[in-house]
């Protein structure tokens, strides 16, 4: 199963502490409030009454309001990169207030909180065997029907981070919903198909063709601009210059130097992208 990557790095995972000190439990926020409302602020608030010791990252709060696709590309290409123990509380969630379970996922790392909508996806499919629950608790006060963010995801977050046992606050389920990445398609032509799949801040055009495919030299089209090699970096071309590359996905991205791709050659997700693979690279099959 193909799947957004990104290059394995091993990391020394440690936490910096006085002898005798526990490490600061560590909560990673992932969400589409923007910093305009108070959403974000209220959740943290509510993560630190009940652990005051949190150490609370912000992974984004800017993902593309409802984008669920979004949500689980950006999870995915962050969630290797934190300490064992972590706590992803991810809150793009389109359905609140309607009967999608809240899930609490445990692998071999880390824990992860989110809405039962699929932005788990590439992350369950890279840990098979997952521990897959339900978050059964509810507030005292309530629960409203547009804000569970601070209603379950936070209290939930903050309790699991005091030490509060998973059992007491989910039951296990056999499986949570799922969604496909829309996948590049390649023919004996040496063409590959793919499509824009995110567009970050910088106007960046992401695709879903990863590196293991373009196994040669290439010209990549998108947005009616042919572009003759894929580049190392940003800098290998002149400022203003189309580009392609492979960004820290691991994955071919159409880019301009200093520029903004998306809005300079009218590049939008969903549009098709081609790799036409001109030469194999010696060694290569």
């Amino acid at each position: 199963m193909l799947t957004p990557c990104r290059p394995r790095l091993n990391y020394p995972f440690c936490m910096v502490t006085m002898p005798g000190e526990m490490p600061r439990p560590v909560i990673a926020l992932l969400t589409d409030f923007g910093l305009d409302d108070n959403f974000v602020g209220v959740m943290k608030g509510v993560i630190a009454r009940y652990c005051p010791d949190a150490n609370v990252i912000d992974i984004s709060h800017s993902i593309p309001r409802h984008s669920v696709l979004h949500a689980a590309l950006v999870l995915f290409g962050s969630y290797s990169y934190f300490p064992d123990g972590t706590i992803f509380t991810v809150v793009v969630d389109p359905g609140v207030g309607s009967a999608r379970k809240t899930l609490a996922v445990r692998t071999g790392r880390h824990t992860f909180i989110a809405p039962d909508n699929g932005c788990l996806s590439p992350v369950l499919r890279e840990n098979p065997g997952a521990n897959l629950y339900e978050v059964t608790y509810l507030p005292e006060g309530g629960l409203s029907d547009t804000f569970h963010g601070r209603d379950v995801f936070a209290p939930v977050a903050g309790m699991l981070a005091g030490g509060r046992p998973l059992d007491e606050l989910a039951r296990a389920i056999p499986g949570v919903a799922e969604f496909e990445i829309p996948q590049p398609q390649t023919n004996a032509s040496n063409r590959i198909a793919g499509s824009i799949v995110y567009i970050d801040r910088f106007g960046n055009a992401m695709s879903n063709i990863p590196r293991s495919l373009v196994k040669g030299r290439a010209v990549v089209r998108a947005a009616g601009v042919e572009i003759k090699g894929v580049s190392r970096s940003y800098a290998e071309k002149e400022p203003g210059t189309p580009l392609a590359v492979f960004n820290s996905f691991d994955m071919l991205e159409i880019a301009v130097n200093r520029g903004n791709a998306a809005e300079e050659l009218g590049i939008k997700e969903g549009m098709e992208v081609t790799v036409e693979l001109t030469e194999q690279l010696p060694g290569v099959t």
